[in-house]
């Protein structure tokens, strides 16, 4: 009988076909949302929300609202 391997479990994973295809992909987008999100914040000198992006990562989605929410916000005052 075989116990848990983690290794071997994760040596499975890279070998699904559908993993590079799925979380690839996620990982890139997660990224660039990171990254303009922290320009962003940076230009405006909210550093709670630099601070925040930077320790946080949760796969872009704090990053997207902010930026939604900055741009919608930026459009408003135009």
């Amino acid at each position: 009988m075989m116990g848990y391997s983690p290794v071997r479990n994760l040596e499975t994973l890279f070998e699904m076909p559908n993993f590079f295809y799925l979380y690839i992909p996620i990982i890139i987008l997660a990224t660039i949302l990171k990254a303009f999100a922290l320009w962003i914040s940076a230009r405006r000198g909210e550093k709670f929300w630099f601070v925040f992006f930077i320790l946080v990562n949760l796969f872009g989605v704090p990053e997207a609202i902010y930026i939604y929410l900055k741009k919608r916000r930026s459009n408003k005052d135009d």
